[in-house]
């Protein structure tokens, strides 16, 4: 008879799915409140309210999965060489939405209409995403050197987490680069629901 374990990580992998699959009503959400603000004001904070909710959920979400994720990597394989490049991504994770979410509302009221305060809205948030790039690039690097199969959840992932860097390091390609994180968080996901069994090959590779 099979004997199951408890899945440690199971919750992980059901959160890492969820911030997945809350990327695009965030991304839909977004363009909607721009177009409300000009052709249907009514809407706006209707639109708002679950704008900042699924914001607020993708990064705490995203948080605890990455936190898992250095949790899995220091006791499955003694593996510490990301510990402070994760801290240093959910600092910026969350300095990232503490100043994105007060300035959504701000841009929507109009109060970057001027160059000046233009690049005061702008400028923060291309530091914040390019530094969080070069960490990714970073992170996916160092997982390379992890002594697992080539075509191992972590390898897949550590790909991915340096396409999305790179994407988020160009700025302009930051929603391309949210789209290759999704996948990255399903790859983690796939992992974690397998009991951490990192040596099995994905399905898709």
């Amino acid at each position: 008879m099979k004997n199951e374990t408890k899945n440690e990580y199971a919750l992980a992998g059901w959160l890492a799915i969820a911030a997945a699959v809350l990327i695009l009503p965030s991304f839909v959400l977004g363009i909607a409140t721009e177009i409300a603000k000009h052709q249907a004001p009514g809407l706006l904070m209707i639109l708002l309210i679950p704008y900042f909710l699924i914001t607020i959920c993708y990064t705490i979400f995203g948080i605890y999965v990455i936190l898992r994720l250095r949790h899995y990597l220091n006791e499955r394989h003694g593996f510490h060489a990301i510990d402070g490049l994760i801290t240093a991504v959910i600092v910026g994770a969350i300095i990232m939405t503490l100043y994105a979410v007060p300035m959504k509302i701000l841009g929507l009221m109009d109060f970057f209409n001027t160059p000046p305060m233009a690049i005061l809205a702008v400028v923060p948030v291309a530091v914040i995403g390019i530094t969080l790039g070069i960490l990714s690039i970073i992170i996916g690097i160092r997982l390379l050197a992890l002594p697992s199969q080539s075509t191992s959840y972590f390898k897949v992932y550590a790909w991915l987490s340096i396409a999305a860097g790179i994407c988020f390091v160009t700025f302009f390609l930051g929603p391309l680069g949210g789209l290759i994180d999704a996948a990255g968080n399903i790859v983690l996901a796939m992992l974690f629901l397998r009991q951490g069994d990192d040596e099995i090959k994905p399905e898709f590779v």
